[in-house]
C-alpha cells in the first residue's frame, strides 16, 4: 500500500512537470503579435492598455520581450517624455518556467493635448551567454486616439454668465469674517518664526559635509579587507549603502529604505542629479543588485571598477563649499 502510494506521488509530479514544460514552450513559441525569426532568440511585442482614452486619462505602454534564461536584455532609455505622452511612472516585471524568461518594461503615460498618438518602433538590444557584441530588434509601433472632453459631451458646452457681486448682508458678517482672517494670519506668522528659529539653530550647528563621511567610509571599507577574504557579496552591500547614506546626506533622498527601481524613479522625479549622473549611478546600483542577488562573481577588474564608479559619483555631486576671508585673517608668509 505504501509502496503504491510512492508510485502514485512520482507518477503525479513526472505529469506536472511534463505539463509545465508544454505550457511554457507554447507561450515562447507563440507568435501572435510578436516579432519571430528562427536565428534570433527574442521574441517582442509593444502594446498598449487602451485603443483609445479622454484627455486627462493614463494609459500604460509596455515592451514584452520571451526569450531563454541567460539571455542579456537591454530597454531603451526614454527620458521624461515618450511620442508627446509625458512618463508619470515606470517599472519591469520578470517571470519565467523551466529556462524560459518573459521580461515586461511597461510605462504609465499621460497627456492632456487630443489627437492620433503613434508611438514609434522601439529598439531592444539582447545577448547571448558568450557573445561579446550586443544585437538588435524592433518592436512594432502602436497608435492610440486620444480624445477632447468636449468631443465626449457630444455637444458644445455654453459659458455661463459672471455671476452678480455678493452684497454684505450686515457689518457684523463682516467682522467676523476679518476676525477670522486676522487669526489665521497671526498663527500662520507664529508657524514661520519658530521655524525660521529651528532653521537658525540647526545652521549654527557644523556639520560634517556628506562627501567626508563618504569618502571615510570607502577608506574604511578597503582597510577591512573582506574581497581578499572572499566575502564579496557583503563587499557590494557596504558599497552600495556607502552611496545610498551618501545620497541621503547629500540630496535629502530616502534611498536605503528603497528598492533600486524605487531610488531612480525617485531621484529622477527629485530632479537633483544631472543625466550623466543618473546614468553612473543606475549601472552601479544594478551591478550590485547582480552581485547581491543574482549571484553573478564580478572578477577583480570589476570590483575595482565598482569602487571607483562610487567614488566618481560622490566627486562630481559633493558640495562645493566656499570659505570666504575676513578681516580678521592672517596673510600667508
Amino acid at each position: 500500500m505504501m509502496k503504491n502510494k510512492i508510485f502514485l506521488i512520482i507518477f503525479i509530479f513526472i505529469c506536472f512537470c511534463s505539463i509545465s514544460n508544454v505550457c511554457a514552450d507554447s507561450d515562447v513559441s507563440s507568435t501572435d503579435a510578436y516579432s519571430v525569426s528562427e536565428t534570433i532568440p527574442v521574441k517582442l511585442k509593444a502594446e498598449l492598455d487602451k485603443e483609445e482614452l479622454s484627455i486627462g486619462d493614463k494609459v500604460t505602454y509596455s515592451m514584452i520581450v520571451k526569450t531563454k534564461k541567460g539571455v542579456e536584455v537591454e530597454f531603451p532609455e526614454f527620458g521624461e517624455n515618450l511620442a508627446g505622452f509625458a512618463i508619470k511612472d515606470f517599472g519591469e516585471k520578470r517571470h519565467g518556467f523551466f529556462g524560459n524568461l518573459t521580461i515586461e518594461k511597461w510605462y504609465l503615460l499621460d497627456t492632456y493635448v487630443s489627437g492620433t498618438y503613434t508611438i514609434p518602433p522601439a529598439l531592444i538590444k539582447y545577448k547571448e551567454p558568450g557573445d561579446e557584441f550586443w544585437e538588435e530588434i524592433q518592436t512594432n509601433e502602436v497608435k492610440v486616439e486620444v480624445k477632447s472632453v468636449l468631443e465626449a459631451q457630444g455637444e458644445a458646452v455654453d459659458i455661463r454668465d459672471i455671476k452678480g457681486p455678493i452684497l454684505w448682508k450686515s457689518s457684523r458678517f463682516l467682522i467676523i469674517v476679518l476676525s477670522i482672517v486676522l487669526i489665521l494670519a497671526l498663527i500662520a506668522a507664529v508657524i514661520f518664526i519658530l521655524i525660521r528659529n529651528k532653521r537658525v539653530k540647526e545652521y549654527i550647528v557644523p556639520k560634517r559635509p556628506a562627501h567626508e563621511i563618504a569618502y571615510e567610509a570607502l577608506d574604511n571599507l578597503n582597510k577591512k579587507g573582506i574581497v581578499q577574504e572572499g566575502k564579496i557579496k557583503e563587499y557590494y552591500e557596504e558599497l552600495s549603502l556607502i552611496v545610498r547614506y551618501y545620497l541621503e546626506n547629500r540630496f535629502s533622498i530616502r534611498a536605503p529604505e528603497m528598492t533600486t527601481e524605487e531610488f531612480l524613479v525617485k531621484a529622477r522625479d527629485e530632479r537633483v542629479l544631472q543625466y550623466e549622473h543618473k546614468q553612473l549611478l543606475k549601472e552601479f546600483l544594478i551591478h550590485c543588485d547582480l552581485v547581491k542577488f543574482a549571484k553573478y562573481g564580478p572578477s577583480k577588474d570589476e570590483i575595482g571598477k565598482s569602487y571607483e564608479a562610487a567614488k566618481l559619483l560622490i566627486d562630481q555631486t559633493k558640495e562645493v563649499i566656499e570659505y570666504k576671508k575676513t578681516a580678521n585673517d592672517k596673510e600667508d608668509l
